[in-house]
């Protein structure tokens, strides 16, 4: 078939591009868990300085670039590392060319024994905002009025248009707002808030015209409600428990042209014609949302792109395998295409940063193969100028290629997904890790995954599917997998799979699978329904018992959150689908298990409670079946520390050494 024969002829290059780096060893798993060394690249509005965050050892610098001497100086440090806690920089702003508003938090940990592997015994958590010239001169800190040490609020706006002020809120009698001078600190109160308001909305001019609050019974009603110009507020809409509508669904993504006016990545309803996400303009002062302004074909909108001074619409990015930018302007549209290019098809190209006159781009560029790159292009000379790699270790040599890989579903459905070949790929056909993605309404694209990346540099090729229920196709792609838990979405995992063997790029008797959360779920859930086709099965942070996870989202969140709404509706209502749900749940199907298990879970997580592995773990014992359950005590659901995350890949390596050996 045509699709085979393509895709064997880019296997074929990508073959021999690797037949070079054949006998590298693989890197260390401290490589692939290791903290980046360069961040948060931005360039200043007249485009002369660079800002950057460097790390070496424990120390983060914020330092800056003159452009035009040459010169790189630090402006602050702060040393922290996660064992012992410390300073951390967690984000920066230009105000204007000359100073930088900077976020920083500090979090000193004390350990028993002052061992860096020791329990908890205490620990103090504070933040703070500072003002700091480009020269590290004139350090001011910024606490809005009525603020708690410790706790000063976040910036609400930057305030482009003013050199000298942002705006912040902060907690008084309600959440309020304050206008704070940047040289001084001084600040001054612009908006008494509501009791129960949570967050604000400005426009261009920095004018709150939007704001959420929470109202009914136990504050469990979400109401976002806009201001007209008769300073009244008026409810634009709310999350109930007998209306489904996600937050999501309306994403301001920042101040339109027009005062009054922003920007809303907004989803269609469900009985809209139309199912792309696209991006349109709401007006605060008349309470109406406007036709789309942007959309594409096939994907949501992902972001857009701004004029820095006025604020026009400039383009609209996507994630259609990579993710992609469309710029309104012909000639810049054709620089990003030829930046795209460049870097390469499979590569992500997104704008950090740039200049007011749009002359200078910071960029960022990711791939399977690229955890991340930073570039300053520079559009009048067409010239792209490196500033330096997130994790320099893991160069292009080390890591595995990826490719979009367009399958069919048993029902005819097209699908597609992602396969990444062995780091040192010798053409022939290694062991297949089937590792679905979480959400499980998310997705999979072609940008830099360490756990594909280090199952490739141990030689396995990983195939991740983008199965109905998935996000960033459209609300009708998403909502199909809706109640199809252990359903639909798992029959378009298994028909990726089968494809894969039929076309010879997989062998079925050397097939294991792997996956977090929702992907934990589809993985116990293969071991369970499809014995003969998966060897093993890794579940991190996975869901074994439907009801039990219903019955703990809505102790946790309340039975009239939008978070339990969304539940029902994406798995399924308890106390109407209680026979569905119980038939779907791994944790009852265990009678006839046959693959091995390994079961990876952090104690503190509170979206998926630990009790779920440890009670899938307790199943599969009792039914003779190989398990292991490793627990992270300190740990979530997501966001783990290096050393559990070097914990948990040591983990995968062992089980998979023993239970699909890359050579027989």
């Amino acid at each position: 078939m045509v699709v085979r024969g393509v895709f064997a002829c880019v296997m074929a290059l990508a073959f021999a591009a690797s037949e070079a780096k054949a006998q590298q060893a693989p890197p260390a798993i401290a490589e692939f868990t290791a903290a980046p060394v360069l961040g948060q690249p931005s360039v200043s509005p007249s485009g002369r300085y660079l800002a950057v965050v460097q790390r070496s050892g424990d120390v983060h610098t914020l330092t800056i670039h003159d452009f035009g001497t040459g010169a790189t100086i630090p402006v602050m440090s702060a040393t922290s590392n996660e064992d012992f806690g410390g300073q951390f920089i967690d984000w920066y702003g230009w105000k204007g060319d000359d100073r930088l508003i900077v976020s920083m938090t500090r979090l000193n940990i004390e350990r028993h024994g002052n061992r860096a592997d020791g329990d908890i015994r205490n620990w103090r958590y504070g933040r703070g905002l500072f003002s700091v010239a480009r020269d590290g001169s004139g350090f001011v800190e910024i606490d809005p009025p009525s603020t708690r040490d410790g706790d000063p609020g976040p910036v609400l706006d930057m305030l482009p248009r003013e050199p000298n002020h942002i705006l912040m809120t902060y907690q008084d009698n309600g959440l309020d707002v304050a206008r704070i001078d940047v040289r001084t600190g001084r600040a001054e109160q612009v908006e008494n808030g509501d009791r129960q308001a949570f967050d604000y909305i400005t426009d261009r001019d920095g004018k709150v015209v939007g704001r959420y609050v929470l109202r009914g019974a136990l504050d469990k009603m979400l109401v976002m409600e806009a201001r007209g110009e008769d300073g009244r507020w008026t409810e634009v809409f709310r999350l109930r428990k007998d209306e489904i509508r996600e937050l999501a669904d309306y994403h301001f993504v920042g101040p339109a042209e027009e005062p009054g006016q922003v920007y809303v990545i907004f989803r269609p309803d469900d009985d809209a014609p139309e199912s792309i996400s696209g991006i349109h303009v709401y007006d605060f002062r008349t309470r109406t949302m406007g036709p789309a302004i942007w959309r594409d074909a096939r994907y949501d909108a992902a972001g857009l792109i701004i004029d820095a001074d006025t604020n026009a619409f400039l383009g609209g990015c996507v994630v259609a395998d990579a993710f992609a930018c469309t710029l309104t302007d012909a000639a810049q549209n054709a620089e990003m295409v030829a930046l795209r290019r460049h870097v390469g098809e499979d590569a992500g190209v997104r704008i950090l940063s740039r200049s007011d006159d749009g002359g200078i781009w910071v960029l960022q560029v990711t791939a399977p193969h690229n955890p991340g790159a930073f570039y300053v292009y520079r559009t009048g000379e067409k010239k792209l100028e490196p500033i330096g790699s997130a994790h320099e270790g893991l160069g292009a040599d080390r890591l595995g290629r990826a490719f979009r890989y367009d399958y069919t579903a048993a029902d005819g459905t097209p699908l597609f997904g992602y396969l990444t070949r062995p780091a040192n790929d010798t053409g022939a056909t290694p062991p297949l890790i089937v590792m679905p993605h979480g959400g499980p309404e998310a997705r999979d694209q072609l940008s830099y995954d360490m756990w594909a990346q280090f199952l490739a540099s141990r030689g396995y090729q990983v195939f991740q599917p983008n199965f109905r229920g998935s996000a960033g196709m459209g609300r009708d792609f998403a909502v199909a997998g809706y109640g199809q838990w252990g359903g639909l979405m798992q029959d378009d995992i298994t028909a990726g799979v089968r494809q894969l063997a039929n076309e010879g790029l997989a062998d079925l008797s050397r097939v294991c699978i792997m996956g977090a959360s929702y992907g934990g779920y589809a993985a116990l859930w293969g071991g369970a329904t499809q014995p003969d086709l998966y060897r093993c099965v890794i579940s991190v942070s996975g869901i074994g018992d439907l009801p039990d996870l219903m019955s703990h989202t809505r102790l946790e969140n309340g039975g009239d959150s939008d978070t339990y709404a969304y539940w029902l509706r994406s798995i399924g209502d308890p106390a109407s689908d209680r026979q569905r749900l119980d038939a779907t749940s791994p944790i009852r199907r265990v009678e006839g298990w046959k693959p091995p298990v390994l079961l990876i879970h952090g104690e503190r997580d509170d979206l998926v409670p630990i009790r779920q592995s440890r009670d899938m773990e307790g199943a599969l014992k009792r039914a003779g079946v190989d398990v292991r359950l490793v627990e992270f005590e300190d740990e979530g659901h997501s966001g783990w520390s290096s050393r559990a995350e070097t914990e948990a890949l040591r983990e995968i390596e062992t089980f998979l050494a023993r239970h699909l050996p890359v050579t027989p």
